[in-house]
């Protein structure tokens, strides 16, 4: 146990003695950026590359994080519960947190469900309303000489469809989600 909590000790050690070399290195930046003469396609370029860095240390980290808990081979299920409670307690989930998300979900779910709505009855309108004569002169099938099924209602018959499978997919219960 006593080794284990040199080992976390050591490890606040290095990641202090990174954070003072971080802060070194961005104070010469600023240095570096004052003194010299940049145009606008080279600042977007250099803030473009610090961005990727940036997000490219965040992912690794993340996914070698969870990385190490699945590999079962190196770690005894102790050690992989430890580091589950550290890393819980460096990302923290609460109740707020779980609501916000239940929130938007529904959020999502209602304006999915009005947009179907919404094209199921702009479809049916295109079919039961009459169509100006430009659309009306494709007829794929003639019920007799005056009336048949158009090019318009073929289209109108799509636009049902998306919206009869939004409305299926934003009703479909996602457990992954909630």
């Amino acid at each position: 146990m006593t080794d284990k909590i040199k080992i976390e000790t050591d490890n606040f050690k290095q990641i202090d003695e990174s954070d003072a070399a971080i802060e070194q290195k961005l104070h010469e930046l600023e240095l570096l950026l004052a003194q010299t003469e940049l145009d606008s396609e080279k600042i977007k370029y250099y803030k473009q590359r610090v961005d990727d860095t940036f997000d490219k240390s965040r992912l690794n980290r993340n996914i070698d994080i969870y990385q190490s808990l699945d590999d079962k081979t190196f770690l005894s299920a102790d050690d992989r519960l430890d580091q589950l409670i550290n890393l819980l307690a460096e990302n923290p989930v609460d109740s707020t947190i779980i609501k916000k998300r239940k929130n938007t979900n529904w959020i999502k779910k209602i304006i999915l469900i009005i947009i179907a709505l919404l094209m199921i009855t702009i479809g049916f309108t295109m079919i039961v309303l009459p169509a100006p004569p430009e659309f009306e002169m494709f007829t794929i099938y003639y019920f007799n000489r005056d009336d048949g099924v158009t090019l318009m209602d073929l289209i109108s018959l799509l636009i049902i469809f998306g919206g009869v499978f939004l409305l299926i997919t934003s009703m479909k219960r996602r457990t992954s989600d909630e």
